[in-house]
Formats: structure tokens, C-alpha cells, sequence
């Protein structure tokens, strides 16, 4: 210790005149790290308070290299934010450095060694600017009166006269760097001895477990805050609508102004969710109400909502109003220089932006405010180069925040543009594969929906990689609510295939099919009608897709086949021909297919030639180009459509033949695709089909593409229950997925007037034998039961009837019936007959549950809709409690129920059986 340092004098000056200004810092710290708590970490703790005297005398002695440290000392105050998250840490970081003036910063976890796991705070050495009070006040944050006392006592001089900055520190970390750090980090480092090696490694253990357990949790957080806030990818259109109604509704009550900013945010938001503009304009109002970085958020959502509102018209008030609002907002650097070449304008201005001092957050805002003001600077199609300009402001956007991938792509997008060439990309790479990866995080966890699939679409365009950008439009188009969205990128694409239209005619003309394909997910995504909120609807005239039609003599129902036709996968396709010929047997309707002589297009082509003779109401179509390799042959089955120019097997076709089906009025939801194995083009037919509406069955084991689709099953989303199916690979289950459509079961009234005796004793039949099973609202009496499931029973019976028909057997009342009723089908039938109706009714049971979001599971699984008999009938368990004793069941003890129900099994007078090939038009009630 300086024997200049008298202990005494020190002490009495710091219980005299310092302690007293360091507990009116310990005020003024307190009550700012509960603002910044109210801001940033809700859930956070705070502690403050000025150093002891004991601890101050005990410090003088410990610490020797002070000659005056009442005055040098810069812990005699000290403060805690203790957070949940890094990400809050951060943040509340960044608020206590723009507050305070900073001379000290250390971050343990950035200085610890490697085995140093666990002491992770935060320590900020800081003190109070003269400029305090405006600070406060640019950040939106009101200081009380008290605050205002407290600031100029810690600002007074010493108690000599002297100049002083007086310093606190102050300490953030997360609950666990807590734990750690109030537990155990005295114990380990400042009990002055050495501890034993075992203890040591037992602590980094532990210390260990807690860094990792922080991570975990840290990346939990991110994820679900941000699908928190994005309400598109948790709402449908009809709950964000519901949700507005509320809102609107607790805006009309008598609260404060602060609780109506919140709302008015809230509102705003969501009518943007919603694609709702003038609802967000209607925020206005609150504007001036409120303060700080959400009055900011509010008034972007409202110029953003002008611009877009009156987008068609860029000279109009309004727009010109919220492109003034935007450029307030963002904040744009301008070049005045006009000398300057295009390399070093952008130079200057990347200078000018990198200069800026702004926080993580301000830059973030900043660069979504830009990103808006340069879409609207483009539509405002004047000066001398609009899209030069228009990427320069997006080029501003992406160096504000350069690890946001949907400013980058628009920049890039603007980039490609204005330089009339896709040339960036090849120096872009790197950062343009790592943008497409936090668009894929985004996809996984379902945030950013559609923005994420279309954004990485654009990327894939941009680096000439078609197959990828067609699979992420379709994407797009099937997480999209607003058809508003896909106008959009179809905006973005034309704009981009125009400016390459003169340098690259070949790849602008491929992007035709991304056009193409995104106007078809528009027409189907447009609504037909319009329902305002009187419940009244007014019919819309029928819309015409924007391409033409090649074939419009379509007869539904529709069936599209797609999958494996390259020779080389020959061998892979044993016994796939007879699945499709007993799937087709009796269909009557339209199948499309590939057209030619090898793999399925050679097997369905064979099928239908086969039942056609028997079955004239089948059609089978192909769209054929125009130019071909040699071993491309037509097959004589098919109806030809051509397109001449069409080179080779390409999108072009499923695109056209989907023109075709829209065109003619086939609804997409009363298409059926079954998908067997395949490459490229026939994964491209899939995930149209799912994207538009149709059902997608993809054959189980049949590999490929068809494996690839039913793995990819976390883009479908649970919304999207049934549309895309995993087929056991059994031939009743196929059958039934092609030819019984659940929309349309041929149910009539006259028809169910006629079964629905047979469909209720079916069901008292299932209900009195699992009663004991307990609650379940199957088992509920036929007069309370749930439609949909009635439904279920309607088809059953309906079901039963048709496939008795291959026994040459009717339903008919009793009272009707020639003759005695058959009482035991297994004594007429034999063992094989009531098997074989027992496998159609499984391959019937496998399809509806399907349908209905059901999936294989080893266990029945009610919540989780797993069940183990979704399999191919062979591989039902047999045996006295062997499931297929159930379907064998339903047909053995068949008699008996409809005798309850005044019904009866008969033969038929006359041979009039329902032959195979017209089982089709009799499940649909044709």
C-alpha cells in the first residue's frame, strides 16, 4: 500500500460527501436497468446498491495501487440485470451504452480460458454524461423529477472543488452465468487456496453442462419468439380477421394512451398480416400518442400501408405521402456527386453507412424502412434509372443489416436488374448459400411463411438453378394465404426475365415456367367469391387463367399418374403394372400420364387398354412435346396433345395439363395423383398437385422421388392434413384412393335415404360392442353423432352394397326381397369370398383413414393419429384377435345388423352383378 493513502481520511470523506452521491447513483441505476428491463427482459431481476464502508475500508488495503481511491475506485456503486437469455443480455447492453458514457467494458465469456466455462458476465465500468437528460429523452424515456435530483448529485464536484466523474459498474448475465457466478465462483477462485484437481474437473463439468444448457436454451428462445411475432405462420386468415375484430373492439375502451399505442401496433400488424392497408392507415391517430422506438415501428407499418394501398398509383397523395414517411424512417444516404463512377458511388455510400453509430436494433429497423422505400422508389418508374436507384437503396438496406436474407435478396434481385445481368452472383455465392440457409431455418421451424420459400426461390433463380427455384415457388404458393403475396412475386420475376431478356433470351425464357407455375397457384388461390360481413355472397365472375388451354374436353373424375420412366430403373418396377391395372379396373373419368413405351407411362398405357374395351368412359391423355430423344416412343393407349415447342419432357407438361384442368373447371381438390418412384419432373408433379389442392398418394417403397416428397412432410403443414398421403402398397388401397373421392361419394338424398338404415345399424353394430372402451365421441348414439363421421358410416354401407354386387348379392328392404334373405355369407361365400370383401373393405378403412391425417404407427396412438393396421391386408395380424377377424366381422355378422334395420341380403332374381369395371360409376352413384 502508498504510504501516501490515509485510510482514515479516506473513509471519512467517502461516508461524509461520496457515499451520499453514490447512493443517488444507485438510484438513478436502479431505476434505468427497470426501464431497460420493461424494454428488453420482461422477467429480468435488478439489484443496486453503493458500496459498504466496511467493504470500502477493506478494499483500500487490499488494493495498494491507489493513491486515492475515494476517488479512483470505480466499483463503489454497483448494479445487476440478471436475464434469461444472451439475446436479452445483448440487448440490454446496447441500451446501457447509449445511456451512459462507458470507459470500461469486459465480457468473461469472451476472456475466460478454455476451461472456464462458467463465470459469463457482463461488466460495464460506466458513468453519467453531462448530456444524460437529452439521451433520456431521445430514447423515449421519461425521467421523473426525483431522477432529475439524483443525476446533478452525482454530477456535483468533489468535495474539494475538484472535477470528478464518478464510475459504477454494472454486471448483466443470464440465470445461469448466475447460479454459477453467486454459487459457486467464490467458492472455486477466492477462497485463497488451491483446490484439489478432482473438484476442479467436477466443476468445469458442471461448468460445462450450464454453458451448454444456456445455448439450448438460447436458441429455443430465438425460434419461438420469432414465431411468435409472425403471426402468418401460426394463423389462418380467418383467426387473423377474428383476432383484428378483438383488437378493434378493445381499442373503442376507456384506457390510457400508452395502452392504446400498444394496441394500435398491435392492430397495425395484424391488418399487415392480412394484407389489410387501410386498417393500418386507420392507426394514424395513436402516432403522436406514443414515444420511443414503437412510435417509429407504427408509423412505418402506416407508410408502408400507403405505399402499398396505392401502388397502382405512384403519383398519387397518398403514395407520395408514404414514400416521404419511408425516407424520414430509413434515413438514406444520397451521392450528390454525379461524377462519380458506379464503383465508387457505391464505395462512398457503403462509407457513409458504415459510419454509423447506431445500435444493432436501429440499424435493423432502418434497414426494413429502406427496404420498403426502395420497392416504392421502383414503382414510382421515374428520373433516369429508377432501378439503379431503387438497388442502391436496397444496397443500404443489406449493409444496415447484412445477415437479413430477404433484404439481401432484394437487393441482389435489384442488383441483377439494373445491371441487366446475373453476373453479382458468381462473387456472391458464399453469402447468397448462407442466406438460403437461415431462409431453410426459418421453413423448418415455420416462420417467415411464404416470405422464406419465395425469397430462397428468387436466390435459386438468380443463380440460374431452376429445378430448386420451381420447388420453393410451389412452396410458397402452398404455405400462401394471400394471393396478394404470389401477384407479387410474379411482379418480381417478370421484372427480372424482362431485364434478361435481351442478354439471356434462353434463361429468360425458362423463366416463363416459374410464371407459369406461379399464376397457376394465383388462380387457384383466388377466391371465387366474395363473402362480406353481412354473410351475404356475391358471386364473382369465373376467372380464366392467364395461359391458354390445349385441351379443355376433360371428363372428371381426374387421375394423374407420375413416376419412374427411365429404363434404367427397369428392374425397380417388377410388379408395379399389375398395381396399376387393378387400381384402374372400372375407372370411368380422365388419366393423365407420360405417354410413352417404358416404365409407368408403358404400364398405364397397358391398364387402361386393357378395361378400355369393357370400359369406354376411361380417357387417357398426355401432353407430347415436339421434340424427343430416339427411345421415346408413343404408346398406342393414349390420347396425344401436342406441344410443338416443348423440347423433350420437361415442367412444361404437368404445367399445361393443370392449365388444362383449371381451365376446363376441375376443382383441384377432386384430383387424385398417385406417385410411383420418379425423378425430377415427376417430385415437380407432386408438389404442384399438393400446392394447388389436389390428394397426393405416393406408393410406399417405390423410392425416389416419391420417398424424397413423403420425407419432406414438415412444409405440408398440419393445416394441410390428408392432402399427401404414403399409399401402403396394396391394391385395395390404391383402388380405393383413385376411385373413391371422400368430396363427393355420390351421397344424395334419395341415396341416403336408401342406406342410412344400413350405415345406423353398422354403427349400433361398432358402438354396442366398444362401449366399455370409454369416451369417444365415435361411440356417441346415430342421432348425436358428428357428421363426419355419419358420412364415414354412409360410405361403409355404400361400400358393402357395391362389393356385395361381385357376389351377385343386393341390400334390399325385406319387405322387397324375393325370396329368404341370406343369413350366413360365410355358408354361401366360403372362407375365400368373405376374405376377398373383407380386403376391399380394409383397402376402403386404409384410405379414409389416410385421408383424415392418420399415419402407420407400431402403437394406436389417438392424439398422435397412429394406428398399426395401416398396411397392406396381407400383413394383418390373423387369428381369433387378429385384425383382420374385424373386416371379416363386418361381412360375417352383416346379415344379422341389417335384419335389425328391416334390410336384407338377397340374391338377385336375375344375373345383374355389378361387374368389376363399373364399380366406379357405382360408388359414385353414376
Amino acid at each position: 500500500m502508498s504510504k501516501a493513502v490515509d485510510v482514515e481520511s479516506q473513509v471519512r470523506i467517502y461516508v461524509d460527501y461520496e457515499r451520499p452521491r453514490y447512493e443517488s447513483f444507485a438510484i438513478i441505476i436502479e431505476w434505468l436497468l427497470k426501464e431497460i428491463r420493461q424494454r428488453v427482459a420482461p422477467l429480468a431481476t435488478v439489484g443496486v446498491r453503493p458500496k459498504e464502508v466496511a467493504s470500502f475500508a477493506e478494499k483500500i488495503l487490499r488494493k495498494a495501487k491507489y493513491d486515492d481511491p475515494v476517488h479512483q475506485f470505480a466499483d463503489l456503486c454497483g448494479g445487476r440485470l440478471v436475464v434469461h437469455t444472451r439475446m436479452e443480455k445483448a440487448a440490454a447492453e446496447e441500451m446501457l451504452v447509449r445511456c451512459f458514457k462507458v470507459f470500461a467494458r469486459e465480457d468473461k465469456e469472451t476472456v475466460a480460458e478454455v476451461n472456464q466455462f462458467g463465470y459469463g458476465s457482463l461488466h460495464l465500468d460506466v458513468c453519467i454524461g453531462a448530456d444524460f437528460q437529452e439521451t433520456m429523452r431521445s430514447m423515449g424515456i421519461e425521467m421523473p423529477d426525483g431522477i432529475s435530483r439524483a443525476v446533478r448529485h452525482v454530477l456535483e464536484p468533489r468535495h474539494d472543488g475538484g472535477a470528478i466523474e464518478r464510475k459504477a459498474e454494472i454486471q448483466v448475465r443470464t440465470d445461469l452465468q448466475h447460479v454459477w457466478a453467486d454459487t459457486l465462483h467464490d467458492l472455486l477462485y477466492k477462497g485463497g487456496i488451491n483446490m484439489p484437481k478432482a473438484l476442479q474437473r467436477e466443476a468445469n463439468r458442471l461448468a460445462a453442462v450450464l454453458e451448454e444448457a444456456s445455448n439450448a436454451i438460447d436458441g429455443l428462445v430465438g425460434k419461438l419468439s420469432s414465431y411468435k411475432v409472425d403471426h402468418g405462420a401460426f394463423l389462418s386468415v380467418a383467426e387473423l380477421t377474428g383476432e383484428k375484430k378483438r383488437l378493434v373492439r378493445l381499442q373503442g375502451q376507456k384506457l390510457s394512451d400508452k395502452a392504446h399505442g400498444e394496441i394500435a401496433l398491435r392492430l397495425a400488424k395484424m391488418a399487415r398480416g392480412i394484407r389489410d392497408w387501410r386498417q393500418a392507415i386507420a392507426q394514424e391517430p395513436w402516432v403522436e400518442k406514443m414515444r420511443g422506438p414503437k412510435r417509429d415501428e407504427l408509423r412505418f407499418v402506416i407508410a408502408e400501408a400507403r405505399c402499398r394501398n396505392s401502388q397502382d398509383n405512384p403519383g398519387s397523395a397518398e403514395f407520395s405521402q408514404g414514400f416521404a414517411d419511408l425516407e424520414i424512417l430509413a434515413k438514406p444516404v444520397t451521392i450528390q456527386d454525379e461524377g462519380l463512377g458506379e464503383e465508387d458511388k457505391l464505395g462512398e455510400i457503403a462509407n457513409r453507412v458504415n459510419s454509423d453509430q447506431g445500435s444493432v436494433s436501429e440499424k435493423a429497423f432502418r434497414a426494413t424502412a429502406m427496404a420498403e422505400l426502395a420497392r416504392a422508389r421502383f414503382l414510382m418508374r421515374d428520373g433516369l434509372n429508377p432501378a439503379r436507384e431503387a438497388r442502391d437503396l436496397y444496397f443500404q438496406a443489406h449493409l444496415l443489416e447484412p445477415g437479413n436474407p430477404y433484404v439481401f435478396c432484394r437487393y441482389l434481385h435489384a442488383q441483377t436488374i439494373a445491371q441487366e445481368s446475373r453476373s453479382s452472383s458468381v462473387f456472391m455465392r458464399a453469402g447468397i448459400d448462407q442466406a438460403i440457409g437461415v431462409c431453410r431455418s426459418h421453413e423448418q421451424v415455420g416462420i417467415e411463411l411464404p416470405f422464406a420459400h419465395f425469397t430462397e426461390a428468387m436466390f435459386h433463380a438468380i443463380l440460374g438453378d431452376l429445378d430448386s427455384c420451381l420447388l420453393s415457388c410451389i412452396r410458397g404458393v402452398a404455405t400462401s394465404n394471400d394471393p396478394g403475396l404470389i401477384r407479387e412475386e410474379i411482379t418480381l420475376f417478370e421484372e427480372l426475365r424482362t431485364s434478361l431478356r435481351g442478354k439471356n433470351p434462353q434463361f429468360a425464357k425458362q423463366l416463363l415456367l416459374v410464371l407459369r407455375t406461379l399464376n397457376l397457384g394465383l388462380d387457384v388461390k383466388t377466391p371465387l367469391a366474395a363473402t362480406p360481413d353481412n354473410g351475404e355472397t356475391k358471386p364473382v365472375p369465373k376467372r380464366e387463367s392467364k395461359y391458354k388451354a390445349l385441351d379443355t374436353r376433360i371428363r372428371g373424375p381426374v387421375v394423374i399418374v407420375a413416376g419412374t420412366c427411365d429404363p434404367k430403373y427397369h428392374d425397380g418396377m417388377v410388379g408395379y403394372d399389375a398395381l396399376i391395372a387393378h387400381a384402374l379396373r372400372g375407372f370411368s373419368g380422365t388419366v393423365y400420364c407420360g405417354g410413352s413405351t417404358v416404365g409407368v407411362s408403358a404400364m398405364v398405357g397397358d391398364a387402361v387398354m386393357a378395361t378400355k374395351a369393357k370400359n369406354p368412359g376411361i380417357a387417357l391423355k398426355a401432353h407430347w412435346p415436339g421434340t424427343l430423344n430416339s427411345r421415346d416412343e408413343k404408346h398406342p393407349g393414349y390420347e396425344f396433345l401436342p406441344m410443338p415447342e416443348a423440347e423433350g419432357f420437361t415442367y412444361a407438361q404437368p404445367i399445361q395439363y393443370w392449365c388444362d384442368l383449371l381451365a376446363a373447371g376441375i376443382k383441384p381438390e377432386s384430383v387424385r395423383v398417385l406417385g410411383i418412384g420418379g425423378g425430377k419432373i415427376a417430385l415437380f408433379e407432386y408438389y404442384l398437385a399438393f400446392a394447388l389442392g389436389a390428394k397426393v398418394g405416393l406408393l410406399q417403397g417405390s423410392g425416389r422421388s416419391a420417398a424424397r416428397f413423403a420425407e419432406g412432410e414438415s412444409w405440408w403443414s398440419k393445416a394441410k392434413t390428408g392432402r399427401a398421403v404414403s399409399l401402403p402398397k396394396d391394391k385395395e388401397t390404391l383402388w380405393n384412393f383413385l376411385n373413391v373421392n371422400p368430396e363427393n361419394l355420390g351421397l344424395t338424398e334419395e341415396t341416403i335415404r336408401k342406406i342410412e338404415p344400413a350405415a345406423k345399424g353398422l354403427h349400433e353394430s361398432y358402438r354396442s360392442k366398444n362401449l366399455e372402451a370409454g369416451v369417444n365421441k365415435s361411440l356417441a348414439p346415430w342421432e348425436s353423432l358428428d357428421a363426419s363421421l355419419k358420412i364415414s358410416n354412409y360410405h361403409q354401407a355404400l361400400h358393402a352394397s357395391k362389393i356385395l354386387g361381385e357376389a351377385d348379392l343386393e341390400i334390399l328392404p325385406l319387405a322387397l326381397g324375393a325370396g329368404e334373405p341370406v343369413r350366413d355369407l360365410v355358408a354361401l361365400l366360403k372362407s375365400d369370398g368373405i376374405d376377398r370383401l373383407a380386403e376391399m373393405e380394409h383397402g376402403r378403412w386404409n384410405v379414409e383413414r389416410l385421408l383424415e391425417g392418420w399415419k402407420w404407427g407400431p402403437t394406436k396412438d389417438i392424439k398422435e393419429r397412429l394406428n398399426p393396421c395401416i398396411v397392406p391386408w396381407e400383413q394383418l395380424e390373423d387369428g381369433e384377435n387378429g385384425y383382420k377377424k374385424y373386416d371379416r366381422d363386418l361381412f360375417i355378422n352383416l346379415p344379422g345388423v341389417l335384419e335389425k334395420s328391416g334390410l336384407g341380403i338377397f340374391k338377385r332374381a336375375q344375373s345383374s352383378a355389378i361387374p368389376p369395371e363399373n364399380l366406379n360409376t357405382a360408388l359414385h352413384g353414376g
